[in-house]
């Protein structure tokens, strides 16, 4: 099998300056994988036998270029190539370190030959992740590979091998060395991945993450009644599923319902969640905060838990709809509505509601041609609420001036000093 014809042209280039140094090149890793199983790689990984120091003069023209511990990076087409020194004497030493089989073939850039030295190919055709030797091994040098699993099971539609799934199961508390970053960045390639479904369920399975962000296995076994058909772990995880592939929108579609376990009451043969979205909205923010995605993300998908019961009536007026995109704010209205939907179709999709957020988005449409209102100024500035509170400077007074903008927009008479001191104190206690 020669997958030359199939490169980039840009690759060509590549090979042709490292030879003429003697210096030999392979494309290893994923973007091997999936030129092999028909996919577009989407960045380039390749070995090369010599100090990654030459690469800088062979590269002079390169337009971005930089060295993080052992990898030059560069850009090629708007394609991003990494370039690594062989990790140990030899081809075989470098990917016999790799994690997963599938992940430890190379291409060699000057005579096409592929290396499978473990057998990447034929568990790539039988469907299986596979690790490289031991799995007790790779996830010890980084247990990271744990969620990676996870993540390439969803990704490539593939089956776990029996012993590596016992293995994490055994070695899952290595979880907690790592570094909160990188559990975040692979949360959200399972979260946008073809089927996240599965994914999430495999991880509730293996257990992983529950050191991390223990509110979601809480939710599990949480009864609930029509129109319902699921219980409250099930319906989440089925919303994820069925949400437009966003990071905001599928991490507000996992969380949306994350206070249920805790504001659960059962009267008049029903369960109830009362106030569930406002405590779902706090919970979730210190989740983000947690798990360290950045600020202006974090306020976006705690605005859409926050406001995910969204119960349009046609007897809105306009005044009413417009009060109410400002109030979603920083979310958009495209975001809010593709949460509800997502949430009424995995609760078994009532056509009546589904039809009322349509009238809504068409009305809506034609109002944001003119533009929303502007938020109301408070008549109270911020260092004035720090001074009536007690408190410093801090997000928490960026908070309650949103919450005293919101409430002027509902309640534009109130513009007295004495009165809307009164609300920000209420303010201040429903949210701290």
């Amino acid at each position: 099998m020669d997958l030359r014809p199939y490169l980039p042209e840009f690759l060509g280039l590549i090979r042709e300056r490292l030879s003429s140094k003697g210096i030999r090149a392979y494309l290893v890793g994923g973007c091997v994988r999936d030129l092999i199983s028909g996919r577009s790689p989407s960045d380039w990984d390749l070995v090369v036998d010599s100090d990654l120091r030459e690469l800088k003069e062979l590269f002079p023209d390169r337009p971005s270029f930089q060295f993080k511990g052992m990898v030059f990076t560069t850009i090629f087409d708007r394609y991003k190539v990494e370039f690594c020194s062989l990790r140990g004497s030899d081809l075989l030493e470098d990917l016999g370190k790799r994690d997963f089989t599938m992940n430890s073939l190379a291409l060699d850039l000057s005579t096409g030959k592929i290396h499978d030295p473990f057998g990447g190919l034929e568990d790539l055709k039988r469907g299986i992740l596979k690790t490289v030797g031991d799995p007790r091994e790779r996830f010890g040098e980084d247990p990271l590979r744990m969620l990676r699993a996870v993540r390439f099971v969803a990704q490539l539609d593939l089956r776990p091998e029996r012993e590596m799934v016992q293995v994490i199961m055994k070695e899952r508390a290595q979880m907690e060395r790592v570094a909160v970053e990188r559990i975040r960045e692979e949360l959200k390639h399972i979260l946008l991945s073809p089927y996240p479904y599965r994914a999430l369920w495999f991880l509730f399975s293996l257990k992983l993450l529950k050191g991390h962000i223990p509110e979601l296995w809480e939710m599990k076994g949480v009864k609930q009644s029509p129109p319902h058909r699921h219980r409250v772990l099930k319906h989440s995880l089925l919303t994820v599923n069925v949400t437009p592939p966003s990071i905001s929108l599928r991490l507000a579609a996992l969380f949306h319902d994350i206070a249920k376990p805790k504001a659960h009451s059962f009267k008049g043969g029903r369960h109830r969640f009362f106030g569930h979205h406002i405590l779902g909205a706090q919970m979730a923010e210190e989740i983000l905060k947690r798990l360290r995605f950045p600020r202006e993300r974090g306020e976006g998908i705690v605005a859409l838990v926050r406001h995910h019961l969204l119960l349009y009536s046609p007897h809105w007026t306009d005044k009413a709809i417009l009060r109410f995109l400002e109030r979603i704010r920083p979310a958009s209205l495209w975001e809010l509505l593709s949460l509800r939907r997502a949430d009424l179709k995995a609760q078994g999709g009532n056509n009546e509601d589904l039809k009322g957020l349509d009238h809504m988005e068409k009305r809506a449409q034609v109002l944001l041609r003119e533009g929303l209102p502007k938020r109301p100024r408070p008549p109270i500035n911020g260092q004035e609420i720090m001074e009536l509170l007690g408190i410093g400077p801090g997000p928490m007074v960026g908070k309650v001036i949103r919450g005293l903008e919101e409430w002027l927009l509902r309640h534009p008479e109130d513009k007295e000093a004495f009165r809307l001191k009164r609300v920000v104190k209420e303010i201040y206690s429903r949210i701290k």
